[in-house]
């Protein structure tokens, strides 16, 4: 740093094509800085008042960004069909309440799996997903800006309830961060990765299905989790993996076809009862991974092998 001055006031540009600065094409194509204009989106209707952002109902194709700003609630309503494609996503800022019914689900989709994902951040109130299906969604993208979960919630709290995750093509179908999580009566299939990762959240898995996952089912770090009468079938690696501290209660789990159905590592602690593993290759793993944490526990009760 000889010539500390002449770096300070030189700055070089590189120009993408020949025309535009690389700066300003990164700012450009990056879908946290890109600036809402809900106006452009016919199939939405906004109430200033009551500062409600709705879906209209029907089948509307997305093929660009949507962002949602904060201080709204985007809000989708039974029948509500929205096919993402050319690798537009859909982020809020905003919490958002899709309930749908069993006749009539909300589905997020990309049909021709050209699509992005659904991402809500730093909203400030709880979300809300009933009879929602989410189906061929990838990872949300833009320059220089990624996500691992197909649908994610970071410092965003959400319930969900009766709703599918199948065959999102991401490195976590579901990633939820810092945040407060209740799962009811949900089924994820078909994933290539992680059904579910969880970073920092406390939580509650309760009656929900596993199936087909590539890689763990239920995959969390740093968090507390309590999961009752969950099932788990056919996963690449792990059915419940617990990592960094995490505080972990299980009761009526079942998982079949698993290479290690439940592992506890690094200072976690699992407390398990009303086990029952088929088919797969290790029972229960407790060891230490990183080595700035320590060993692991698990206490089991009544638990069956097949």
């Amino acid at each position: 740093f000889k010539n500390c001055s002449s770096i300070l006031t030189y700055s070089p540009v590189t120009y993408m094509d020949g025309q535009i600065p690389f700066e300003i094409y990164f700012i450009s194509k990056d879908i946290t800085r890109q600036k809402s204009n809900l106006a452009e989106y016919k199939f939405l209707d906004i109430n200033e008042q009551e500062k409600n952002i709705l879906i209209r109902k029907g089948r509307w194709v997305l093929s660009k960004n949507l962002t949602i700003p904060k201080g709204y609630k985007l809000v989708a309503r039974p029948g509500t069909q929205i096919n993402l494609s050319n690798s537009a996503n859909l982020l809020s800022y905003s919490p958002i309440d899709f309930t749908g019914t069993k006749r009539e689900p909300i589905v997020i989709q990309s049909l021709d799996n050209s699509g992005g994902g659904l991402a809500v951040m730093n909203a400030d109130n709880k979300s809300n997903l009933q009879h929602t299906i989410f189906r061929g969604l990838s990872t949300p993208e833009s320059e220089g800006w990624k996500l691992t979960g197909a649908v994610t919630f970071y410092e965003s709290d959400i319930q969900i309830e009766n709703c599918q995750f199948i065959e999102n093509n991401s490195e976590d179908s579901l990633h939820v961060l810092r945040s407060n999580v209740w799962i009811y009566n949900t089924h994820f299939k078909d994933t290539y990765s992680d059904a579910f990762d969880g970073d920092f959240i406390n939580g509650e898995i309760i009656n929900s299905t596993f199936q087909n996952t590539g890689n763990d089912a239920i995959d969390i770090s740093g968090s507390r989790l309590s999961i009752k009468g969950v099932h788990i079938d056919r996963v690449g690696d792990k059915g419940v993996s617990a990592g960094e501290k995490s505080q972990v209660s299980i009761n009526k789990l079942q998982v079949k076809q698993a290479k290690i159905a439940i592992a506890s590592k690094d200072m976690s602690n699992i407390l398990a009862k009303n086990i029952s593993i088929k088919d797969s290759r290790i029972g229960f793993a407790v060891y230490q991974k990183k080595s700035e944490f320590g060993p692991a526990k698990i206490n089991v009760a009544q638990v069956s092998y097949n």
